[in-house]
């Protein structure tokens, strides 16, 4: 990679080239960016105490910040979220991988769901030494649209992960899903096959065996959302066994209200510190880069006391202070500004219309060749939002279709996953009927 890139995208983007791979916003969305923070600084820089925002911050963020958040939040989810149970992170990547080193240890077990996020698999085996119970060989391919022909290139920084090893005393595949998310029976059985497996003895700062990586909401790739019912049934799962569920809410506010949808629910908002069981076993990982740009490097943890508490009183916290310092307090003019929610608005209805245009053309240029959940007529009536066209390409005479490794299983390989945010509408909609028209060429029987 040369040292000259501006952006992590850059070595795939090329002239003539529609990468339908990347899940971030778009040109247009970071211009927006560009006056909001511009705006947003000479509000915050004016004040007399600007000079703070360069002194190292609180062990959980700048108080400020996390009040104006807390209120953000709970505004958008039409759901409470309390000050104290925020704790700043610099993007959810940085969460996930704060909660699997500062809770749990090397050999403890990761349980998650059947697809899923990709790089989370390499972030909690690879980074963080966990032992991923869906730990199976796996190498991603992109999708490239360039012309009229796809291109498959594999990703250099994408490590591929060896082979399972099967001597310990649990499955080694991941927790099966269907339309609704993860299948809590499912998950029952792995937690049962796994639970004598505990490589930390366990402690107040560690009580926690094992844990279920989740996403929710618009689920990545799947594009499924977890209900209500479920997710009692998860968080019954999790204090049975002991185990601490971290759920990716990066999409949540992500929805297309066109489509009849709304804010989703976080599973955190449902383990009630009332309830007579509760041990506090969910955490909500949050990031600004989905809802305003990831360069800002900006997220949040929602937390019960006891995993804010060890997060507080790591030595990453005493010796770095509260992260993104700076950024989090523009941040809090944005928002107070009500530049944030404006903008988040506008994405919204941007992404909507892409995913309309999507699947119109995935829809009606060759009826019956590919299935997919249509986002404009979900039998679970909760509409569609994100940033992904999940299941989009399915057809039982194209094995080997599949653009993207997302299951360590291999059971989703006539999938592929298309992201729809990332380019205007005038660039995604050639490239969609482009990698119809291949996916129509390679997969048609000839005559």
């Amino acid at each position: 990679m040369s040292d000259m890139t501006s952006t992590l995208y850059d070595p795939f983007l090329r002239p003539g080239l529609t990468n339908l791979k990347m899940g971030a916003p778009d040109e247009a969305t970071l211009k927006k960016c560009v006056r909001i923070f511009r705006e947003a600084a000479e509000h915050r820089l004016a004040q007399a105490d600007a000079q703070l925002l360069f002194q190292y911050g609180p062990e959980a963020g700048d108080g400020c910040f996390r009040v104006a958040l807390a209120k953000f939040l709970s505004d958008e989810y039409r759901s409470p979220v309390k000050p104290e149970n925020l704790f700043v992170t610099s993007g959810s990547t940085n969460g996930l991988l704060l909660l699997a080193s500062l809770m749990f240890r090397s050999g403890d077990l990761v349980f998650c769901e059947d697809p899923t996020y990709f790089m989370a698999i390499s972030i909690l085996r690879a980074d963080a030494g966990l032992d991923l119970v869906s730990a199976a060989g796996m190498v991603l391919i992109s999708t490239w649209v360039v012309g009229g022909a796809i291109v498959h290139a594999s990703e250099d920084h994408t490590l591929p992960f060896p082979s399972p090893t099967n001597d310990l005393a649990h499955p080694s595949s991941p927790v099966p899903t269907d339309d609704h998310g993860i299948i809590p029976e499912e998950l029952e059985k792995c937690l049962q096959a796994s639970h004598t497996h505990k490589s930390h003895p366990i402690t107040p700062k560690r009580p926690f065996w094992a844990m279920l990586y989740l996403i929710p909401a618009f689920q990545n790739p799947t594009g499924s959302v977890l209900g209500r019912d479920r997710f009692q049934k998860i968080i019954s799962l999790a204090r049975q066994y002991n185990i601490l569920v971290v759920c990716d809410d990066v999409y949540n506010l992500l929805y297309f209200a066109g489509m009849g949808a709304g804010p989703q629910d976080r599973l955190f908002a449902f383990d009630d510190p009332k309830d007579a069981g509760y041990q506090g076993n969910v955490v909500s990982n949050g990031s600004f880069s989905k809802i305003f740009g990831p360069g800002v490097r900006l997220g949040w943890l929602e937390v019960p006391a006891h995993v804010r508490d060890t997060l507080i009183t790591s030595g990453v916290a005493f010796s770095g202070g509260g992260q993104n310092h700076t950024s989090s307090g523009l941040m809090t003019s944005a928002i107070s500004l009500g530049l944030l929610g404006g903008l988040l608005a506008e994405t919204r209805r941007s992404n909507e219309t892409k995913c309309m245009e999507a699947c119109g053309i995935l829809r009606n240029k060759y009826p019956g060749l590919l299935s997919f959940q249509d986002p404009t007529n979900r039998e679970d009536g909760v509409g569609w939002g994100g940033v992904f066209l999940s299941d989009c390409a399915r057809s039982s005479q194209c094995p080997n279709l599949a653009s993207h490794r997302l299951s360590p299983t291999k059971s989703f390989e006539d999938h592929i996953r298309i992201s729809f945010a990332f380019y205007d509408v005038s660039a995604l909609v050639p490239a969609i009927h482009k990698l119809a028209d291949i996916i129509h060429l390679t997969c048609t029987p000839p005559v």
